[in-house]
């Protein structure tokens, strides 16, 4: 893939055969905006894959499986995970400007370690969209309360959040 791209979409991955984004892929990468999958195509990310990917303002992905995912997309804003079984160490660390994490398709709650940076120097009130049959549970779920700047938020009364370009 071209590192000069702007927007990977579902047809772009499936002309592909993309099955995974692998490490240090769009590390540092500059142009890349949006990364767009869907549920059916469960891409999932390794290590450092969009680490300090500063154009990024909109993932849509499988499911996360490396750590520092994400890390430093100062201008990431909403991330959309279809299916994970945990969130490792620093996957949104130094991401200043999200607002959303969208896990109401997740069928169960992913472990998450509280000394893992998660959600580190992510903006006070990002919104973490889980299936309403789920929210209490998560809401009160070892190391998930720990982190106090993420706003548990059941699917049904979630409004829609538009990504600013």
């Amino acid at each position: 893939i071209e590192r000069t791209i702007t927007e990977i979409t579902p047809s772009d991955i499936d002309a592909l055969g993309l099955t995974k984004v692998g490490w240090q892929s769009f590390s540092r990468c500059d142009t890349l905006k949006r990364f767009i999958s869907t549920k059916e195509q469960n891409i999932s990310i390794s290590n450092s894959a969009f680490d300090c990917c500063s154009a990024l303002i909109e993932a849509r992905i499988g499911y996360i499986v490396g750590s520092s995912s994400f890390n430093g997309c100062a201008k990431l804003q909403k991330v959309v995970i279809y299916n994970n079984t945990q969130f490792p160490w620093g996957v949104f660390q130094n991401c200043s400007s999200l607002k959303v994490v969208d896990c109401r398709n997740i069928t169960t709650i992913p472990s998450i370690n509280a000394n893992a940076n998660v959600f580190e120097k992510v903006p006070m009130g990002c919104q973490l969209v889980v299936p309403d049959h789920l929210y209490d549970t998560w809401s009160v779920a070892t190391n998930w309360v720990a982190y106090e700047n993420i706003v548990i938020t059941r699917a049904s009364d979630y409004t829609e959040y538009e990504v600013i370009e």
